[in-house]
């Protein structure tokens, strides 16, 4: 009869608390996570930024690279950007057009 003034009886009060959210590695967009803040535990939803340069699969990273038709032929060395730092890439001779390299370990930590 006597409502708590604090809660109107609900049980429940809402307050404000900023909390630093850890982004896990390789978390892909529309994931979402739990964490336990206090006693409680929330739910996010992460929202990736696309890239001009990248494309993801998954957890792949995908780029595209130009190279001059001598370096398709003869073979050379190419820098491309990298997710953590720029990579150099080795271009075997006789290399065909929408040639795919794999780079392991290059990609998303996880």
């Amino acid at each position: 009869k006597n409502p708590c003034k604090e809660c109107n009886g609900t049980g429940q009060t809402n307050h404000r608390q900023k909390i630093t959210v850890p982004v896990p590695a390789g978390i892909e967009d529309g994931q979402t996570v739990r964490m336990p803040v206090g006693q409680k535990e929330i739910f996010i939803t992460f929202r990736v930024e696309k890239s001009d340069y990248f494309t993801r699969k998954g957890a792949d990273v995908h780029t595209e690279a130009v190279i001059s038709l001598a370096q398709a032929a003869l073979g050379g060395a190419i820098r491309v950007q990298g997710v953590y730092e720029d990579l150099n890439l080795q271009i075997p001779p006789s290399t065909s057009s929408h040639t795919k390299m794999k780079m392991t370990g290059k990609g998303l930590k996880r």
